[in-house]
């Protein structure tokens, strides 16, 4: 089965424009995952949601609402810069400390694991992968997409900043870091609000009091495709969308970069480096308002753990091959096919976005699609000349540039699809077997384009972090071609994944390839026992209420822990769950709130009125809801009490704790 419809990646992010399914966890693995577990049982069979149309939709929303300002969420340019008064105010602390004295200030476990260095890292002891916090702790990371209040809804955000939190973003971003910390979170995810980072950003004078690490999002691969930010002379060119001939390609115009077009290496560099521009302000301003090659703020902070380069939604093709098909036989296009098919020339592109709601209108100066000419110069490489391809192909070219034009012409940079030879099939498996070879082999050159690219970028601006992988590998519970894997491994330190428990083959040839550590995105819903249980989303829902969501999070998130491959190495190293509010674009309780910022525990997201820890405001709901948050921090702490069993206990740093010599220059 092909591509049909859906774009983003995970089997909870299925569903954007086609029919919505569930992902059914069938059976665990055949031996006991929690052997030396401290607690709890093996792992039931169980539903996983398969959608996450809403999550674009939301985003989608505040673009056109003018509350999301790409690459981060951002409402104006007038909130971001606040009085000092007002960025450096603190909500008083609960009576409960929000992090437990046996975690160092990064929230590590309290053991000796390695020495410090002063930032994240990724090592291997043993026979377990773990993250080091910058004081040398083992940290199992959990991070929370999307921690900003306007996620849930223009309406619900802007009432509730103004009656629960005095029209102070700075309140809430507090507020927020403490309630993740008090439920075992310990790291603010991909799209969470600048006002929550613990580092000063667009001018403010200081970041977040309430301090915790955070991922860093880019997508380079779909804002360079409109330049925005003005960071290239020009837009580079996507390879699909309003690029292929419609009567061949009919499904998903997902977004697939031209890596090899100059502008995507400028745009990258210069988008990793936070650059200023005529357009655009730099977001991480501690030391510059500037950005800049090392970015002089972020490469000398330790709370940034690491750069993701793109989200599963924006970069289209990496997702999962016919080896191993994603939930419904889900299979993205082989992006050799797609180049080989592609337009060799690009004037304008009336469809730039139009898979997210946001067509728009590119012209191009240089008409040149750089992907197919590097297409083209590989295949002469190979075989010399044009009758030497069509041997091997049963083709029938005259030349290896054009003859008559694409999308009819006779020449190879004509092809479109069309010829019996490439066909129609974007996902292969190929007619001819040296085709789909060559095709494979040229995936590999574009992955390892990509890949040294936005790594190189990333490590440029940020030289002491983390690289993460892209979004969409191994995505909709499928395994990505192992072109991409491989190339995905030589440049990436961490990886994001999905998994499947009945499928525990493919984390174990993932790793077997790659040879790195992985954490993995996760979410469930649970519509009837939440905010939206007036939209019935049988498609979509996993659970039933909150307590069975909360469940399947235990369940899940403790096999993840002890999962082991063939060889015995324990690759997991954390999670990132969607997300932190419910959103009423998506009408789809993914959230740890409610859309009025009440925590599904049992106590706030309830009909009463009451008071939470901090002396906030709670309840007011239409109905009483389940608490899925207190079986969520039990299982937390569970992950970080026998994270410490590994290692010995220590209150001291293990070494000492290096700091940056001297600020980089911008």
């Amino acid at each position: 089965m092909g591509y049909s419809g859906n774009y983003s990646g995970r089997p909870v992010r299925l569903g954007k424009t086609g029919p919505l399914q569930k992902d059914t966890r069938i059976s665990p693995r055949s031996s006991n995952p929690f052997v030396g577990f401290t607690e709890l049982s093996t792992p039931t069979n169980a539903a996983r949601n398969a959608s996450r149309l809403g999550h674009f939709c939301a985003i989608l929303a505040l673009l056109i609402l003018g509350l999301l300002t790409p690459p981060d969420f951002v409402h104006s340019q007038a909130q971001n810069r606040r009085s000092p008064s007002q960025t450096a105010r603190q909500i008083p602390r609960p009576a409960a400390a929000s992090r437990l004295a046996a975690h160092d200030s990064f929230g590590g476990v309290m053991a000796a694991a390695g020495r410090a260095t002063g930032f994240f890292r990724v090592q291997k002891i043993g026979d377990r992968w773990h993250f080091l916090t910058p004081e040398g702790r083992p940290f199992w990371m959990r991070a929370v997409y999307a921690v900003n209040l306007v996620d849930g809804g223009e309406a619900a955000s802007t009432e509730t900043v103004r009656t629960k939190y005095r029209n102070d973003w700075t309140i809430f971003a507090q507020h927020a870091a403490m309630k993740l910390r008090s439920w075992g979170f310990n790291t603010l995810g991909e799209y969470s609000s600048p006002y929550t980072y613990p580092v000063p950003t667009y001018l403010r004078p200081h970041g977040n009091p309430i301090k915790m690490p955070f991922i860093r999002l880019l997508n380079i691969s779909y804002y360079g495709t409109t330049n925005y930010g003005g960071f290239a002379p020009a837009p580079f060119k996507t390879l699909l969308a309003g690029a292929i001939d419609p009567r061949i390609y009919k499904d998903w115009p997902g977004n697939i970069p031209d890596v090899f077009d100059p502008n995507f290496e400028i745009y990258a560099n210069k988008l990793a480096a936070d650059l200023r521009t005529s357009t655009n302000e730099a977001i991480f301003t501690e030391t510059s308002p500037s950005g800049g090659i090392p970015h002089p703020s972020l490469a000398i902070t330790p709370w940034l753990i690491g750069t993701t380069p793109d989200d599963a939604d924006y970069l289209f093709g990496f997702g999962p091959g016919p080896d191993q098909p994603g939930l419904r036989g889900v299979i993205h296009p082989h992006i050799g096919w797609v180049i080989a098919v592609t337009r060799p020339k690009q004037t304008v592109n009336t469809e730039i976005g139009a898979a997210f709601g946001q067509r728009r209108t590119i012209h191009y100066g240089d008409p040149i699609v750089y992907a197919k000419r590097a297409w083209r110069d590989f295949l002469l490489e190979q075989y010399k000349t044009i009758a030497a391809l069509n041997s091997a192909w049963g083709a029938k070219y005259t030349t290896f540039d054009s003859d008559g034009g694409w999308p009819s012409g006779k020449g190879l940079l004509d092809e479109s699809g069309r010829n019996s030879w490439i066909g129609s099939n974007s996902t292969g498996p190929f007619t001819n077997s040296r085709v789909g070879a060559d095709c494979d082999k040229f995936l590999g050159i574009y992955a390892e384009k990509y890949f040294s690219i936005v790594s190189k970028a990333i490590r440029a601006a940020t030289p002491h972090h983390l690289v993460f992988g892209p979004g969409p590998l191994n995505s909709h519970s499928g395994m990505s071609r192992r072109p991409i894997l491989e190339a995905a491994g030589r440049y990436c330190d961490v990886l994001q994944t999905d998994f499947r428990v009945d499928k525990p083959e493919i984390l174990d040839a993932t790793y077997t390839i790659t040879g790195k550590p992985m954490f993995v995105w996760i979410g469930a819903t649970a519509n009837k026992d939440s905010a939206f249980h007036a939209y019935e989303r049988k498609e979509t829902l996993t659970t039933e209420s909150q307590r069975e969501r909360a469940e399947l999070y235990r369940r899940e998130v403790l096999w993840l822990f002890s999962y082991q491959t063939h060889s015995g190495v324990h690759p997991f190293i954390g999670l990132d769950w969607w997300e932190y509010i419910d959103k009423w674009a998506e009408k789809a309780a993914w959230g740890l709130v409610s859309p009025h910022d009440n925590a599904y525990d049992g106590k706030e997201a309830i009909i009463a009125r009451r008071k939470d820890s901090w002396n906030f405001p709670t309840g007011g709901e239409d109905r009483n809801f389940g608490d899925f948050l207190s079986t969520v921090t039990k299982t937390n702490l569970t992950i970080d009490k026998n994270l410490s069993t590994v290692f010995p206990r220590s209150a001291a740093t293990p070494g000492p704790r290096k700091r940056a010599a001297q600020k980089p220059k911008n």
